[in-house]
Formats: structure tokens, C-alpha cells, sequence
């Protein structure tokens, strides 16, 4: 029950409780997903309901733990601003042009602004300050400047309270700026303080995932008397291969996703929710995962998307998509492999996804130089080469493309390989429908 989960939340919640059957996938999928990676710790949280406003069954492993949340303090900052902007009377939207970049891009100078007016606080530095930093002197005298630091960090924790007085925070810690900020390069002054007094900002799969049930449920809209899902929904929408989402590319083409990614030092985490509108009869599935397998040294947008062999294997034991039928390569010569989608009598549209050998592991050389599609004859496409040095690069799934195939048309994909025996790695191939046909009815285990 909500009290055993920790989760006090209002009464007009959704219930929320544990699962056997749940936790049971929650604890397969991940254990499946964790054998194929080079990372082990996985604090992960999922989250079923089976339409909007019906119960929520869960499953959930080390999800209590309290870990540096990176950018997902950024969703509580939102929240707050937005039931803040309303309580001061302005639109839902007040901070609109920081809490845009702040939530799209992940931007923190934009996140540091809009702390800052969220709070109504500025960092005192103590000594000189950087040309461009958003910061003004402390003063000299102790006795003054500690009784500026306790006003300042007491203002500094108003998410925290706002959460607090909802029963939505839990144990989160949420008052630190994300850095580089409009603050400096690293805290300095109050902030280099209050991170020394009082840690970093820390977070739980268990409580983001309580948050976002309250959020996508309407309870904070209910406690705030703020339009906070219709504000931040759009905000918070991800695309299937965002640089935003590190669940979102191992979901179907025609999921929805809304969810905030958080990455810095080895974090790599994220909540987000998958729907599927033109799939009522499908559940909403809520997952929170937070690992340490983030590596600075891959380059984007590798970085970002090794979670995805996740969420794949959640919704394939909810039954809610079939195993991706990922193929090895038809032929190889020399250096180079090939794949080829037989031709066909009508016209189809074709997504087409690469990944590497070994998928999910950082075996070191790949042994990939270049992997390219190609469709003729009279192929409408948009098309990425993905072109890499010989380099460690661990496995993500990577969008070749997405094509329009007319009747007879031969589609095909190209990998350059650093040597003859390397290996190639696998091709996906996806027939996305058209709207006129009928989708499949999704089974959820109960």
C-alpha cells in the first residue's frame, strides 16, 4: 500500500502498489539487460497502469537508494516553477524562456537563472568574480555573512518545501545548481558552502517515479492549482533517438515518451513515461533507472543511448512489442559487410536500425569504420552515415533511417569494417504501418 511504498501521497492519487508479477519482469528484464553491459549498478523502478486514472502496479530494485540525481533535479526545479509562477499570480510559464532550454536542451546556465529567480537568491562570492558570473560580492564581516548564508540557503530550499508540503519529496536533497552554470564554472561562495554543509543533490528511482505518477496523474496539478502537466508536457516530449532520452530508442516507433535524462561524472539515469495514443487498449508504462554506466570518453550521441536494451527488454516482457528480429549480416568480403531487405510487390515504409557486436558491451575496438543505407530505385528517405574512427565506442542502437520503399525497390546497408575479420554487428528492420492498420491488443501479465 502507498505507506508501505514510502509514498504519501494525496488522497486523490491513483493507487500505487507492489506487484508480484511486476516485480517479478522488473527484476528479469533488468538482470537480462545487466548481462550484456560492462556497468553493474541499476537502481531501477517500473511502473504499470492500465489506462489513465486506474491503478498503478510496480516493481522496483535498489530503489530506494539515494544517488547524484544530475539533470533529473531539473524536473522538481519545473514543477516548482510553474506552481510558483501561478501562486505569484503570472502565467503558468513565468520563467518560460529558462525553463525551455532548461527541460529541451538540458541547458544549466538556463537552469542556474531560473533557480535563481525561482528562489529569489544569488550566489556571494567571497574575492573576485569572473567576468560573466551571476554573482555579487559576500560581505567581509563573518557575523553579517552568516546571517546572509542561513537567509539565502533557506530560500534555496523552496522545491524541497513545496514538495515537502505536497508529501511528494521523500528523500531527495534539491537545492544545488547543475555545472557549469551562470554562476561559474563550479560552485564557489554560498553554493560551494551549502554543497559542503549539506551534500549534493540526491534522488531515488523510487521517489522520481512517485513524482512523475503525481505529475502525469494530476495530483500536482490538483495540490498546486497549476496547469503543470499541460505546461511542462511539451517540454518534457522525447524523441525515439533524442540526445534527451536514454530509454526512449530501445521503445516501438510509435510510442510516445515524455521524461527527463540526467548524465555527469558516471550517471546515467532517467524517468520517463511511454504511452501509446493510438493504442488505448496498451498500458502506460513508467520507468526509473538510474546507473553508473555513463562514460565521458564516448562521444555523443553513443553516450546517451545505453539504456535503451532496457526498456526493450521491459516492454517485451510486458508483452507490450515483440523481440526486435535483429539480423547478422547476408554477406561479407574483405573489409566490408552487407545487408539487404528483400524486395517486395508493394510500397513500404522501412526503419532501419545498426548496432554494434556484442551489443550493450565496451569490448574496446569495434573494428567499424562507416555504416551507411541505401535504397533504390525511386526511395524517399532520410538517411544518417555514421562515420566513427577506430575507437572504444560501447554499443547503442543507431536510426540509419527511415524509408519510404516503393514496390520493387531493393534497400540495403553498408558497413565498412577495420578489417576482414571483424565482425559487423546487426541491422533491425522495421515495416511502421500505416494509420489504416489495425494494431495488435497488448496482453499485460496480472
Amino acid at each position: 500500500m502507498l505507506a508501505t511504498l514510502g509514498v504519501n501521497a494525496p488522497a486523490s492519487a491513483a493507487p500505487a502498489t507492489l506487484d508480484p508479477q511486476i516485480q517479478a519482469i522488473t527484476e528479469q528484464a533488468r538482470s537480462a539487460f545487466l548481462a550484456t553491459q560492462s556497468f553493474k549498478r541499476l537502481n531501477l523502478a517500473l511502473w504499470v497502469q492500465a489506462a489513465p486514472g486506474q491503478p498503478w502496479r510496480g516493481g522496483e530494485v535498489d530503489a530506494a537508494e539515494q544517488v547524484y540525481p544530475a539533470s533529473m533535479v531539473k524536473l522538481p526545479f519545473a514543477i516548482d516553477s510553474v506552481a510558483t509562477c501561478v501562486e505569484h499570480g503570472a502565467a503558468p510559464d513565468c520563467q518560460h524562456d529558462d525553463l525551455v532550454p532548461m527541460l529541451v536542451d538540458s541547458d544549466n546556465v538556463a537552469t542556474g537563472r531560473l533557480v535563481d529567480g525561482l528562489t529569489g537568491t544569488i550566489d556571494h562570492h567571497e574575492g573576485p568574480i569572473a567576468p560573466g558570473v551571476q554573482a555579487v560580492a559576500a560581505p567581509a564581516d563573518e557575523a553579517t555573512r552568516n546571517t546572509l548564508y542561513a537567509k539565502w540557503l533557506a530560500a534555496r530550499l523552496h522545491t524541497e518545501k513545496r514538495l515537502q508540503s505536497w508529501g511528494m519529496l521523500g528523500g531527495m536533497r534539491l537545492f544545488s545548481k547543475t555545472y557549469p552554470t551562470n554562476s561559474g564554472e563550479e560552485p564557489a561562495g554560498f553554493e560551494k558552502r551549502a554543497r559542503q554543509d549539506m551534500g549534493r543533490n540526491t534522488m531515488s528511482a523510487h521517489d522520481i517515479a512517485a513524482l512523475m505518477r503525481a505529475l502525469v496523474d494530476g495530483d500536482i496539478d490538483t495540490r498546486s492549482g497549476a496547469p503543470v502537466l499541460t505546461t511542462l508536457r511539451p517540454y518534457l516530449a522525447r524523441t525515439r533517438f533524442s540526445l534527451q532520452s536514454t530509454l526512449a530508442s530501445g521503445a516501438p516507433p510509435d510510442t510516445r515518451i515524455i521524461g527527463k535524462m540526467g548524465t555527469a561524472y558516471n550517471t546515467l539515469e532517467e524517468v520517463a513515461l511511454l504511452d501509446w495514443p493510438d493504442s488505448p487498449q496498451k498500458p502506460r508504462v513508467l520507468i526509473a533507472a538510474f546507473s553508473d554506466g555513463y562514460d565521458q570518453a564516448t562521444p555523443e550521441p553513443f553516450d546517451g543511448w545505453r539504456l535503451a536494451g532496457l526498456t526493450t527488454e521491459i516492454l517485451t516482457r510486458l508483452k507490450i512489442m515483440p523481440a526486435p528480429p535483429w539480423q547478422a549480416s547476408q554477406a561479407q568480403r574483405k573489409g566490408l559487410a552487407l545487408w539487404q531487405l528483400p524486395a517486395a510487390n508493394t510500397a513500404r515504409t522501412i526503419e532501419v536500425q545498426y548496432r554494434f557486436a556484442q551489443y550493450g558491451l565496451a569490448t574496446g575496438q569495434l573494428g567499424i569504420r562507416r555504416v551507411q543505407l541505401r535504397c533504390a530505385p525511386g526511395c524517399s528517405t532520410s538517411s544518417v552515415v555514421w562515420n566513427w574512427p577506430a575507437a572504444q565506442v560501447a554499443a547503442r542502437p543507431l536510426l540509419l533511417g527511415t524509408v519510404n520503399v516503393p514496390a520493387g525497390a531493393k534497400l540495403e546497408v553498408e558497413a565498412e569494417l577495420e578489417s576482414a575479420t571483424a565482425t559487423p554487428g546487426e541491422v533491425l528492420w522495421l515495416t511502421l504501418p500505416s494509420p489504416a492498420t489495425p494494431t495488435t491488443t497488448a496482453s499485460v501479465p496480472r
